[in-house]
Parts: C-alpha cells; sequence; structure tokens
C-alpha cells in the first residue's frame, strides 16, 4: 500500500526577498558563469551520450 503525501503550499515572496529575485534575474551573468555553464551543459551531454 502507498503513502499519501500531503499537499505542501507554495511559499510568497514579498518584501526584500522579491526585490532581490527580481534584480537576480534582470542581471546579465557574469563571464565566468557562462563559462561554467556552458562547460558543465557539455559534461552533462558527454554522460548522456553513454
Amino acid at each position: 500500500m502507498s503513502t499519501i503525501k500531503p499537499i505542501q503550499a507554495t511559499p510568497e515572496l514579498s518584501g526584500k526577498d522579491a526585490v532581490n529575485l527580481l534584480i537576480q534575474t534582470n542581471n546579465k551573468p557574469t563571464e565566468s558563469a557562462m563559462k561554467k555553464n556552458h562547460m558543465l551543459c557539455s559534461v552533462l551531454a558527454n554522460i548522456r551520450k553513454v
């Protein structure tokens, strides 16, 4: 018999957290972050090929 997980409410953002999230989403990623992302994407692609 399977157990039923209770439904959890989705947290709401307000105040400083919401402002920080909006600022972060509107900023352009740094060059080092882009290089890291490309490297991790290529590693993931290599893993999926196997």
